[in-house]
């Protein structure tokens, strides 16, 4: 917590519009949406509590399976898939090795294309110098 918010909430006088705070989280947990804050109201010598909702400058990525950071849990590696998964999957394959394969083909026809017409230009340019 920063310490004018630190402040606030001790000597219970003040008003923020916002507070900035660090949070350690654990991965295995969800990131809360609203947190309970309890304070002291100096004027009334009362003590109280509210929720306030809690917004993220940035979440890093978390996988619900292994309930770690640095994945989601769609780039698992390491947890099982659905049948509906395993043929999406495959399906993707399928399609990525037949543009592999037409591409491969294009390169070489154009490569086959340059060939030939440079052999023509070559030979026109022969003929024409032995006109």
């Amino acid at each position: 917590m920063d310490q004018t918010t630190a402040r606030i909430c001790n000597e219970g006088s003040g008003r923020l519009g916002y507070a900035r705070v660090l949070v350690e989280i654990n991965a295995e947990k969800e990131f809360k949406d609203r947190v309970e804050i309890c304070f002291k109201n100096d004027m009334q010598g009362q003590y109280g509590n509210k929720f306030v909702n809690v917004e993220y400058a940035w979440k890093p990525p978390r996988c619900s399976h292994c309930k770690v950071f640095g994945h989601t849990h769609d780039n698992c590696s390491v947890r099982p898939r659905s049948e509906e998964e395993m043929k999406k999957a495959k399906n993707v394959e399928v399609k990525e090795s037949y543009n592999n394969q037409q591409r491969q083909k294009e390169s070489n026809g154009s490569y086959r294309n340059q060939h030939d017409n440079m052999t023509q230009k070559q030979r026109g340019t022969n003929f024409e110098m032995e006109m």
